[in-house]
């Protein structure tokens, strides 16, 4: 059992059952679900949790990173109570006086939220895509359909191929960590510093965090793949990585169909592809897919 607050435990892939049965119900949020937190935010073995009045208090860390950095909670019992318990004790400790990257749902549990103030950072929210929308050639964007049908016109369909890679393979793994080494640096290839160095972690401890890996293969040569995993919630599948081979043109809108049509045939509705964590590039990406919404999340600091 994880420590009561204001002990903390360790997160570690042998936790994995014990905090999936603590965040059962709560909205399919990728900062919040175990693959996720435990790669991007527990790859330098930081990352830390405690009980609290029934909730669960994240102490998220990222060297660096201090504006995303801190304590967060997650839950609905006695938010309020379980909020002013955390501040009392970083106001002992001497440290800023707020959590971090709380999800809208707590804070809609609160019963007296005029008792804080509230701050939402674009680079914090997670883009959510109906899956539909692109699935479906004929319902995405004009541009991204005349991109796609000229992708399959100059491939040739029968040339195109998704296929599934075994995470739990060592070979597997290398060939996809491989290919990013060849394939351009740019686009999705070159977010940020975190975003490479987080891929190997990922990549490597797929099987034991739960993600999945599809790759698209022209005339059966990997050119492009997805990391992905399952949330709490059936309908909705979490992007956690994409690499693309940016030297053959219009890639990026057909990997968007044909992974979305993918994931809707594995009986998937939505997609969450997490947030930008403030990269201008990342965010000019996601909008350009047109999200239905947004899973927002806040920092709260006292009135």
């Amino acid at each position: 059992m994880f420590k009561t607050f204001p002990e903390f435990s360790k997160l570690t892939l042998a936790d994995r059952e014990e905090y999936e049965a603590l965040i059962k119900g709560f909205p399919p949020l990728s900062d919040v679900c175990f693959p996720s937190i435990m790669a991007w935010w527990g790859y330098l073995g930081g990352l830390a949790v405690a009980r609290l009045n029934g909730n669960l208090v994240i102490s998220y860390w990222l060297p660096g990173d201090e504006e995303r950095s801190g304590l967060s909670l997650l839950g609905t019992e006695s938010i309020d109570e379980s909020t002013c318990t955390i501040f009392d004790y970083l106001r002992g400790r001497g440290d800023p006086v707020r959590l971090v990257n709380v999800p809208e749902f707590v804070v809609n549990s609160m019963r007296y939220p005029e008792l804080f103030n509230f701050q939402t950072g674009t680079g914090d929210d997670e883009y959510i895509l109906t899956l539909s929308k692109y699935a479906v050639l004929d319902n995405m964007p004009p541009y991204m359909r005349i991109r796609v049908r000229k992708f399959i016109r100059r491939m040739g369909k029968d040339n195109l191929e998704l296929k599934e890679l075994d995470l739990g393979s060592d070979r597997d793994c290398q060939t996809l960590l491989d290919a990013v080494m060849e394939w351009p640096v740019r686009g999705l290839n070159n977010i940020n510093k975190l975003e490479r160095e987080v891929l190997p972690v990922a990549v490597n401890q797929g099987s034991a965090l739960g993600t999945h890996a599809v790759g698209l293969y022209i005339n059966n040569s990997l050119q492009a793949y997805c990391l992905y995993f399952s949330s709490g919630d059936r309908d909705y599948a979490i992007i956690s990585h994409v690499r693309l081979n940016y030297d053959i043109p219009c890639i990026f809108e057909y990997v968007a169909h044909a992974f979305s049509e993918y994931a809707s045939e594995k009986g998937y509705k939505y997609l969450n592809i997490h947030a930008d964590g403030g990269s201008q590039k990342m965010r000019v990406l996601k909008i350009a897919l047109k999200p239905q919404g947004f899973f927002r999340k806040y920092t709260i600091e006292p009135a």
